[in-house]
């Protein structure tokens, strides 16, 4: 049952993030403009990849070390909690010495609202995953449900009033992690003292090392296009990229929102019982992935109507980018089979390699076909991992026909998991009332 809930309140989370943040991209994309929408997802492209891949796998760890070893769950925490703090203080110091490179204007402002952003979200994160490890993650998810339609209504505010920059939506995204920080960690019940075990730490990072090589990896796998449109062309042509990016990611709704209650069951299920899971679970999130995208493509001519004719370049790049996402979807479903089970290099050097199919695509298209060539590069990436994935699983007893076969048992787990979302929306609906 607690699957199912957190599965359930993950994807109305998820819902809520692709209705509210569609309304909030909208906003920032008319009130920025290309260039600043440019500069803008160039700060949420660096102080995020911090936040994700800084921790040194230590982020990665926490749940394997409270769910599989004997270390008592306080300690793991705050071991992990100073040591985060401590590599936000270094992070700062660097960020700090090449601020003039990152930032275009308003240098020290900038500079002390993204590091309390990355520094907050490093932190979350962690915590986020003590409440995977015990299966509460619809703990989380009720945040996020306040938090997304929080982060909407301030930013129309900030249209309407026209007071809306670089600086006011950083604040924003700023304020709001810290809110998520304090509510997580206060809900935890850990009280937070400094304290490193320094047997645990160095346990935490053999173990972690690998999954956090894969995220970053992946991470660059999903970046390194924009990164590459800002070196090869400009701020515009970045922005107009970045938000067909946003506009096509909102297709791993259904991964996202199984991935958390995904890893948090398979930690406590029984061996029998994880081939099963692993089946329906992935080929849910594949499917249902499909028909989101198919829905993204259909909704292509709404962005030149919303966004405006500055953005016209998007709907191709996001249709050629929905083409892969359901294949991503394969690949970072099946991972978590696998760094679950303690096989965390499996996954490193899978992701390795798509990285570097990646790269080489981008390299070759990019600067012929624009950011165009970046979607397409994506896409190539995305089927290459889960082609990979599916051989793997076939190693290990699990038939990738049985994935990609659908059965009618399987219309009816669809038909369980859309009823599940809609009676998490009708208990929100009651509450409200």
């Amino acid at each position: 049952m607690r699957y199912k809930k957190n599965i359930a309140s993950s994807a109305l989370a998820h819902i809520l993030s692709i209705i509210f943040g569609f309304i909030s991209s909208i906003l920032i994309a008319r009130g920025l403009g290309a260039a600043n929408q440019g500069q803008f997802s160039f700060y949420v492209l660096i102080f995020g990849l911090i936040a994700t891949y800084g921790h040194f796998g230590l982020t990665t760890s926490i749940s394997y070390f409270i769910k599989k070893t004997n270390y008592d769950k306080d300690d793991v925490v705050n071991t992990n909690l100073s040591s985060l703090l401590l590599l936000g203080i270094f992070y700062f110091v660097v960020i700090f010495l090449l601020k003039n490179i990152i930032f275009e204007d308003q240098v020290l402002w900038l500079l002390l609202i993204w590091t309390i952003y990355f520094s907050s979200l490093l932190i979350s994160t962690c915590v986020m995953n003590v409440y995977v490890a015990n299966e509460e993650i619809y703990i989380y998810n009720r945040l996020i449900y306040f938090v997304v339609i929080l982060k909407t209504v301030i930013i129309l505010l900030l249209y309407i009033l026209k007071v809306i920059n670089i600086y006011t939506v950083s604040v924003v995204y700023m304020s709001l992690e810290i809110i998520k920080l304090v509510y997580m960690h206060k809900r935890l019940g850990v009280k937070f003292r400094f304290h490193i075990n320094k047997s645990l730490l160095i346990g935490e990072l053999k173990f972690g090392i690998p999954l956090y090589l894969s995220g970053l990896f992946l991470y660059l796998n999903y970046r390194i296009d924009q990164l590459m449109i800002k070196y090869y062309y400009d701020k515009a042509a970045l922005g107009v990229y970045a938000l067909s990016v946003t506009l096509a990611e909102l297709a791993k709704t259904v991964p996202d929102s199984v991935v958390s209650a995904f890893t948090g069951r398979l930690y406590n299920c029984k061996e029998s019982e994880k081939k099963k899971i692993v089946i329906k679970t992935i080929k849910l999130s594949f499917y249902m992935t499909v028909i989101i995208s198919i829905i993204g493509m259909i909704c292509k001519p709404l962005i030149t109507i919303l966004y405006g004719m500055e953005f016209s370049g998007a709907g191709l790049s996001m249709i050629i980018l929905l083409i892969g996402i359901p294949f991503l979807t394969i690949g970072k479903v099946s991972a978590v089979y696998f760094f679950t089970n303690g096989k965390t290099k499996i996954h490193m050097r899978i992701a390795f390699f798509v990285l570097v199919v990646n790269l080489i695509a981008n390299l070759l298209l990019i600067p012929k076909y624009n950011i165009y060539g970046a979607a397409i590069a994506s896409s190539i990436s995305y089927i290459f991992y889960a082609i990979v994935y599916l051989i793997i699983l076939g190693k290990y007893k699990i038939d990738p026909r049985e994935i990609m076969i659908i059965h009618k048992g399987d219309l009816l787990l669809v038909k369980e998991y859309l009823l599940n979302i809609k009676k998490k929306i009708k208990k929100g609906n009651d509450v409200n009332s």
